[in-house]
């Protein structure tokens, strides 16, 4: 699927690969919890048939779906929607230790929040 491309429960399944485990997922999503609560993270869902979780966020940057799914590279790949479904941005081959601070900068990070831009 691409960036403008609707993710649909009707299509679900050609981005969903491997199974993911939603409580490890967390365990990733959530290591560092200020980041992880500045997204407004909420209604986690993983869809067993076509192999998604998806959460809602409400960052300053994003606000809409979160869908991330495992590639048969067992590589995270996570898809930005808004809450039609409609596909804004995507990241692709994501490796577990990866997967927050790129989905931060996609939703939430701005410049202020660097730490040499508050001297």
């Amino acid at each position: 699927m691409n960036v403008g491309e609707k993710i649909l429960s009707t299509n679900q399944k050609e981005i969903g690969c491997r199974d993911i485990l939603p409580n490890e997922l967390m365990l990733y999503l959530s290591y560092n919890r200020p980041i992880f609560y500045s997204w407004g993270a909420h209604n986690f869902k993983y869809f067993t048939d076509s192999k998604i979780f998806r959460m809602t966020v409400n960052g300053f940057k994003h606000k809409g779906y979160v869908f991330i799914t495992l590639n048969f590279l067992d590589l995270f790949d996570v898809y930005y929607t808004q809450k039609n479904g409609t596909i804004v941005a995507i990241d692709k081959d994501i490796y577990n230790d990866q997967l927050m601070n790129i989905i931060d900068e996609r939703i939430e990070k701005i410049p202020l929040y660097d730490k040499s831009s508050l001297n």
